[in-house]
């Protein structure tokens, strides 16, 4: 940015400051004729403090010459460095929000980025508890087909087991009532009959028990 020059600093809008403004360069003799003018009048006519001569160079053209003079001094050097000044704060306040703008951009890339990153972690959080799902529906499935199974086998092993138990229970209850029944037969035999006799109703009683089991 280029910075205005003195005369373009003293400048301003307005009445009498455009006047100084365009005849910038010509106040300085301007502002030492009138005050010469002024002092001559004051000074030739001091001894008339009532003419318009003395009135006029005392009280209208030194003042005003004075006045001229503080303008031109304030437009030429105070300003200049005013105008400059408030230049520079502006030009930093410009490059501020330049740089703001700059980080601001870098801001909200690095917060895009972040936002598409997040949101692929969401799809993929989403896809592992999918899969997740899908592997625990199949493992449950797998489980119950497994337990299943056992529980068939673990039934089949039971009925073969009780069967095994059914068919000893029968075979000691026939067994026990055979015994039971000879007992029985052989003290009515040995009761009713002799030895021999006894001997040979026993073995015929056993040929029957057996053709009947």
């Amino acid at each position: 940015m280029s910075q205005p020059t003195a005369s373009q600093a003293s400048r301003p809008s307005g009445g009498m400051a455009q006047w100084i403004a365009k005849y910038h360069d010509m106040l300085p003799v301007f502002c030492v004729a009138l005050m010469a003018v002024g002092f001559l009048m004051y000074w030739s006519n001091s001894g008339h403090p009532e003419s318009w001569q003395y009135v006029l160079g005392r009280k209208i053209l030194v003042p005003y010459a004075n006045l001229f003079i503080l303008l031109y001094l304030v437009f030429s050097n105070v300003l200049p460095g005013l105008v400059q000044s408030l230049s520079k704060r502006h030009d930093d306040i410009k490059e501020g929000i330049r740089t703001f703008e700059e980080r601001n951009d870098v801001l909200s890339q690095q917060y895009r980025e972040t936002r598409e990153k997040l949101e692929n972690v969401d799809g993929e959080i989403e896809e592992l508890l999918q899969r997740a799902e899908k592997l625990a529906e199949e493992e449950k499935t797998k489980t119950i087909e497994q337990a299943e199974k056992q529980a068939v086998r673990i039934e089949k092993d039971c009925a073969n087991i009780l069967d095994q138990e059914t068919r000893k229970l029968q075979q000691n209850i026939k067994r026990d009532m055979i015994e039971e029944a000879f007992d029985k037969a052989q003290a009515i035999l040995k009761t009713s009959f002799g030895n021999d006799d006894q001997n040979r109703h026993q073995t015929e009683y056993l040929q029957q028990l057996e053709n009947r089991s």
